[in-house]
């Protein structure tokens, strides 16, 4: 990840390899093209990286949405890079969980909406066992970042600056009228 040159050019004239990663807080992801030097076997390198928290309530959503959450954003960030490609372009994931997206699913609202953008896309998911997929999991687990740990947990939900005690106003009795 950090030898030189540590970033390259992107050739738009290759396919693209798009390496995600989710945890319980955040996401990784590396977008890649494959170099080589003459006569050796070409290997991925890096053309950018991409790393995002979860907002609270992203993680609250299931491992499946989470995984599929890491893929929308990221596509979302390198739009400009796949959205026209040449080549169908290849995701890499290390969560074989994604294949549950495979059978027929009642979708919500946002995964309907995730559904509509992917369309967009000419792509082919590909599963990776995690020891490969290092880069975009270091990503998704900076160090001294949340944990995600104590979500829920002894959360305040109306703070007490937020909330008035009413004053009574005196209502005048009902004039008789005669």
């Amino acid at each position: 990840m950090c030898r030189s040159p540590v970033l390259r050019q992107p050739d738009f004239s290759k396919q693209f390899f798009l390496q995600t990663d989710a945890s319980a807080f955040g996401l990784g992801a590396v977008l890649s093209q494959e170099h080589g030097e003459e006569g050796n076997k070409p290997k991925l390198h890096p053309v950018a990286y991409y790393s995002a928290t979860f907002t609270p309530t992203e993680r609250n959503y299931d491992i499946y949405e989470r995984e599929l959450l890491a893929i929308m954003k990221s596509l979302n960030n390198w739009r400009p890079y796949l959205g026209w490609t040449k080549h169908p372009f290849i995701i890499l994931t290390d969560h074989a969980n994604l294949q549950y997206w495979k059978a027929p699913q009642n979708l919500t609202r946002r995964t309907a909406r995730w559904h509509a953008d992917l369309q967009e896309y000419d792509y082919i998911l590909r599963y990776i066992p995690g020891k490969t997929n290092i880069p975009s999991d270091f990503l998704s687990r900076p160090p001294v970042d949340d944990r995600g740990k104590n979500d829920n947990q002894q959360v305040i939900m109306l703070p007490p600056e937020r909330i008035q005690t009413a004053k009574l106003v005196e209502v005048p009795p009902i004039l008789e009228v005669k």
